[in-house]
């Protein structure tokens, strides 16, 4: 007989880390934070985001992700059914109470993670995936590794804390900046109440931001007792995406308010330009020994870029470019670079390339370049 059918489940966030870390991550509980672009990675601000931190069930982040991956990769389907194991069924903390055998699909398994952090059905996600939680957990970090998070270590796939796991806010925010990139995810991060088993378990979201943060995506919130609250909130308003990671917070409230005001601060403060080309490079650059005397020049990338509100007016730039550049110049080839600066701050960078192919003038080139001009004239 299935236990607690009719219970609620609210989601308090306490799940909680063991007492081991890392040697260098301290035992004193760290206040740390992080704003991003949530279109390029721009740090915006920042206080202690390198720290390696207790994360408690931001843990989750991690499952969540691959399981994303999985799905989209089409090796799973929202609507498979997956059966929870003895493992899952003997998991305590935050759980939606599966019992040995029990069939869930994959797309209510993901509403008791995302919405009711769910220990046990993280559990089934990784035998699913992987066979074991430890071989998942291996998973976990190859992902955090290839995601650039170089100060994470995962030691389960729930955020329990057994054993030596920590993160950092700069490193949650590379996560949560490719979670949002999944659109079939938004509806379940931005929830506030659900259900499971036709109403019989209720799944409430410890992020209260999703219920009226204007543009919100998601993340997560969660607890632990060595970091206290932490929350991933990210926000679209047209164009504009910004995440923001809060983690040390002593109450709930003050965590999801925190992470509202840099969300707000965000929108208020920033705005995403695209740098302008320089009219230097429509001048191009001298060739010698080419079939031409000049090449046209341009930037290799122009992206978008994030800056205080009002200040695309002071943006400067540096180019470095050769007097001249030897013959043959093949398209697209690098010729120099291009710098943009604010206040002396540097904000973009990219490669300067030749917009077009330039041969080397030989006794042939030569005549047919006489021949030309003598028909033509």
């Amino acid at each position: 007989m299935m236990k607690k059918v009719f219970a609620v489940l609210i989601v308090f966030a306490f799940f909680i880390f063991g007492t081991n870390l890392i040697s260098y991550a301290t035992e004193e509980k760290i206040s740390s934070e992080i704003l991003i672009d949530g279109n390029t990675g721009q740090v915006l601000y920042e206080n202690n985001s390198d720290k390696p931190v207790h994360i408690g069930s931001l843990n989750k982040l991690m499952t969540i992700f691959i399981v994303a991956e999985y799905i989209e990769s089409g090796e799973l389907s929202l609507n498979d059914e997956l059966t929870a194991g003895n493992n899952a069924f003997n998991e305590t903390g935050a759980v939606i109470w599966l019992e040995t055998g029990e069939k869930m699909s994959v797309s209510d398994l993901l509403k008791g993670i995302v919405i009711g952090n769910a220990n046990d059905a993280c559990i089934v996600f990784a035998e699913k995936i992987s066979g074991s939680e430890k071989d998942f957990v291996k998973l976990m970090n190859k992902k955090a590794d290839e995601l650039g998070m170089k100060n994470t270590v995962f030691t389960d796939c729930k955020g329990t804390g057994e054993g030596k796991q920590y993160s950092t806010a700069y490193d949650i925010s590379l996560l949560s900046k490719e979670l949002i990139k999944y659109d079939f995810l938004i509806p379940y991060m931005t929830t506030y109440m659900d259900e499971l088993r036709n109403g019989a378990t209720q799944l409430v979201n410890i992020n209260t931001l999703v219920r009226n943060y204007d543009g919100i995506l998601g993340v997560k919130a969660g607890y632990s007792e060595k970091s206290g609250y932490s929350i991933s909130a990210a926000a679209k308003r047209g164009d504009s995406v910004f995440i923001s990671i809060i983690i040390g917070c002593d109450e709930k409230e003050d965590c999801i308010k925190k992470g509202k005001n840099l969300l707000d601060k965000g929108f208020s403060s920033y705005e995403t330009i695209r740098p302008a080309v320089p009219k230097e490079l429509l001048n191009g650059v001298k060739v010698k020994s080419g079939t031409a005397k000049i090449v046209l020049a341009k930037p290799e990338f122009l992206s978008e870029t994030t800056i205080p509100i009002g200040c695309s007016g002071d943006i400067e730039y540096e180019i470095t470019l050769p007097e001249y550049i030897e013959a043959p110049v093949c398209k697209n080839q690098k010729i120099g670079e291009i710098s943009y600066y604010l206040y002396d701050d540097e904000i973009y960078k990219t490669n300067i390339i030749a917009s077009e192919s330039v041969e080397k003038m030989t006794f042939f080139n030569a005549l047919l370049i006489l021949l030309k001009s003598t028909i033509s004239f």
